[in-house]
């Protein structure tokens, strides 16, 4: 029950209501009198009217006023009780009793309204129990009765009947009412809370695109209140490159009422400073309660820039560069302007990383971005592309000026960097490259750029233009680069497993992930042709987890089946220097529900040894997620097995070119046992890549080697093919290596 009042307590002696009721008194009582003088009701004395309807009217308003004075339930009730016994004695007083029941509904009419709708059912309570005294005082003849009994009676209680049929219908009705009203006041604080509170920036516009409502979070995040903002005329805030955009996507939304739309802009900060906006409109004009194009802004600012920058030296990254290019061939087309692109590598870099460490690389990278940037003009850019590696983008007049230009970037990196005390003198290799009107691919860019850079890093020149004739292979490279781009974004990369197969059971207990490419005019390309093509031009880091996602996906395929297999995916020497990986590839687990466990990753000696610290950062990192690390290709390279294993690698592939010819090279023979004991020693799971022979299987086998792989147990095949083959899984268990071997 609502107890509080909504309005002064003394409005209910003095208010328009009140007033009323005092009016409605004395009509009522001139009417009794006049009735009584007709006999048609029990006549009263001036004196009782007086009484009956001046002093109860009032006797009530005062209870009223108490019950105000201090809001509980014993107060409203004892209100309602001396309200209900006024009525009851006017009633019977009349000498016309329960014929006046009716007279309840006004009481429940007022108390509803005042009181709260629940409280119907206490005036109910309390009009009964009226009737059932005035029925009493009837019998007793203390109330007069123009109806002998016990007709009397009997209308008594059909009027009872009746009144609690009415007033439960008005109370009920009454308080879905107020259920529903107390349902709309909160839903309508419940989102004025959320949008006063809310960290993004709700605005409504009316049809002439005029603010008609800002919401408190635009000063937060563009230092102005709202107030400032209401109005028309605010183009202004859009930032000039951004303004056709916004002219569509509002067209658009204007066209299509109730879609959303969405773009991205920059609006302009109250301190003349630029933030970028994710911003969704939708159309609501016709919605009578909100009547306006509803924009929401979201500042994406910040996550831009991480997206955009280096996070070592907070210089733009490849990905910003790139939409830096664009830019700048398209404000160049229109002024007749030229750009440069040059490539700087820092030379003996991983020197420095080995003698100084890890943290004085990285000291040394962001001097080298800060020297850089503060030679260029407001055009220029210089971002840096991952290791030691940076590209800048210039304004150049003639080839004459980018060399001279080069030379500077040279001569200031050749200034003395303290670390640890000492004193270093940096040297760099610049490659350079001309860009054209059509040049908008980074990719293709930097490939020539490296080419120069290349030459300028052999011949210790310092500095190269680009020149195709030094690059024979730079068509059929560039070329290729696109069309691979192109493959990863139209699927036409695809993966065949080969099987990994328990040598002491026969039984698979995975595959390994080998990616190749469904040329439309080569046919199927082998990845030694297109992969060194993906490191050189930076696609390497796309297609790595392209076959992560695509072998992640078919191991849950294969467990979904019932197969309890793992899959193994190579990695580049680029991936283990990119300190994201371990993140995309938690990432990519959890996506495809796999345990990590379940994953083998395998690097090669040679990628560890590329910058042994940040790939031993990166490999441990891996290995904490709980994915296996295997040594692919081992004995070809120089690394000892305790040092891999300091490492947390759990497995080591022997290569090929060892057991291939190890049933006829007795030293190949010597060095396959001897690794596989040692790895055993050292509680590492050694796995024999290249078994094309019965006879080396089963000398593998008898070596003790824990799995075989080749095309003796099965060549790479199509994932569709590996799932037939697998059916046959009992077969296979039974009749072990031969009846695999055998397929």
């Amino acid at each position: 029950m609502v107890l509080a009042p909504t309005t002064s307590r003394w409005d209910v002696v003095t208010g328009p209501r009140a007033r009323a009721g005092y009016v409605a008194a004395i009509i009522t009582a001139a009417a009794f009198w006049c009735l009584g003088r007709w006999d048609l009701v029990n006549p009263l004395s001036p004196l009782q009217l007086v009484v009956l309807f001046g002093g109860g009217n009032l006797f009530t308003k005062f209870v009223a006023v108490w019950c105000r004075a201090r809001a509980s339930y014993a107060r409203a009730l004892i209100r309602i009780a001396s309200e209900t016994a006024l009525i009851t004695i006017v009633m019977y007083a009349t000498g016309w009793g329960p014929v006046l029941a009716v007279g309840y509904m006004f009481l429940v009419h007022d108390v509803v309204g005042d009181v709260g709708a629940r409280a119907w059912r206490i005036v109910l309570v309390c009009a009964l129990t009226g009737i059932a005294l005035g029925q009493l005082a009837i019998a007793a003849n203390i109330a007069p009765s123009f109806i002998a009994a016990p007709r009397v009676h009997g209308l008594a209680s059909l009027g009872a009947l009746g009144l609690a049929f009415a007033v439960r219908m008005f109370g009920r009705a009454t308080e879905e009412k107020e259920h529903a009203r107390q349902t709309v006041v909160r839903s309508e604080r419940r989102m004025s809370a959320l949008v006063q509170n809310a960290s993004d920036i709700i605005i409504v516009l009316d049809r002439d695109r005029s603010f008609v409502y800002v919401s408190p979070a635009i000063e937060r995040i563009l230092g102005a209140p709202a107030e400032s903002y209401l109005g028309p005329d605010h183009v202004e805030m859009i930032h000039p490159d951004d303004l056709d955009t916004t002219r569509e996507v509002m067209l658009e939304a204007i066209e299509h009422p109730g879609r959303q739309v969405r773009t991205e802009l920059r609006v302009q900060h109250h301190d003349g400073s630029w933030r970028w906006m994710e911003a969704s409109l939708v159309n609501l004009l016709d919605e009578p309660a909100v009547g306006g194009i509803v924009v929401n802004l979201h500042d994406v600012t910040d996550r831009r820039h991480q997206a955009l920058h280096d996070m070592l030296t907070g210089l733009p990254n490849r990905a910003s560069l790139a939409e830096r290019l664009r830019q700048s061939i398209a404000w160049g087309r229109a002024r007749d302007a030229q750009w440069a692109l040059l490539l700087l590598d820092v030379d003996r870099f991983r020197e420095v990383n080995d003698t100084f460490g890890h943290h004085n690389g990285d000291k040394l990278l962001r001097e080298i971005g800060a020297r850089v940037s503060g030679m260029l003009g407001e055009r220029d850019v210089v971002a840096r592309l991952g290791g030691d590696e940076f590209a800048v983008l210039w304004e150049v007049e003639d080839e004459a000026g980018v060399l001279a230009f080069a030379a500077r970037v040279l001569d200031e990196l050749r200034r003395p960097v303290a670390v640890e005390g000492m004193t270093l003198c940096v040297d760099a290799s610049i490659g350079v490259v001309f860009v054209s009107d059509n040049d908008d691919d980074l990719d293709d860019l930097l490939a020539r750029a490296d080419v120069a850079m290349y030459v300028a890093k052999t011949t210790h020149s310092g500095c190269e233009l680009y020149d195709m004739n030094r690059d024979q292979s730079s068509v059929g490279r560039t070329a290729m680069a696109g069309e691979l781009r192109r493959a990863l974004d139209g699927r036409e990369l695809i993966v065949h497993y080969q099987p990994k197969v328990e040598l002491a059971t026969g039984r698979v207990i995975g595959a390994e992930a080998l990616v190749r490419w469904q040329h439309p005019r080569h046919g199927l390309v082998l990845p030694d042709k297109f992969v060194p093509v993906a490191e050189q031009t930076g696609l390497i880091d796309a297609l790595s987890r392209y076959v992560l996602a695509a072998a992640l996906g078919e191991c849950r395929r294969w467990r979904e089946a019932g197969f309890d297999m793992g899959v193994a995916v190579n990695l580049s020497t680029r991936n283990l220097v990119d300190v994201s990986l371990p993140d995309d590839v938690r990432l990519l687990l959890a996506e495809a529900e796999i345990a990590p466990a379940s994953l083998d990753l395998e690097i090669t000696e040679s990628a560890l040894l590329a910058d042994p610290l940040r790939a031993a950062d990166v490999v441990r990192r891996l290995s904490a997620l709980g994915v296996r690390i295997a040594i692919d290709d081992f004995g070809t390279g120089y690394s000892s097995l305790a040092h891999l294993r300091r490492l947390l690698v759990s497995e080591i592939k022997i290569d090929k070119s060892f057991v291939t010819t190890m049933a006829a090279n007795a030293d190949d023979a010597i060095i396959v046992r001897s690794t596989i004991e040692l790895a055993h020693s050292l509680g590492l799971r050694v796995v024999a890549e290249g078994i094309e022979s019965k006879v080396v299987c089963e000398q593998l086998r008898a070596l003790g080697c824990d799995i075989g792989q080749g095309y003796y147990l099965g060549p790479p095949v199509a994932s569709a093919e590996l799932m037939d083959w697998l059916w046959d899984q009992h077969r296979l268990a039974e009749g072990g290596i031969e009846a695999i071997a055998s397929r």
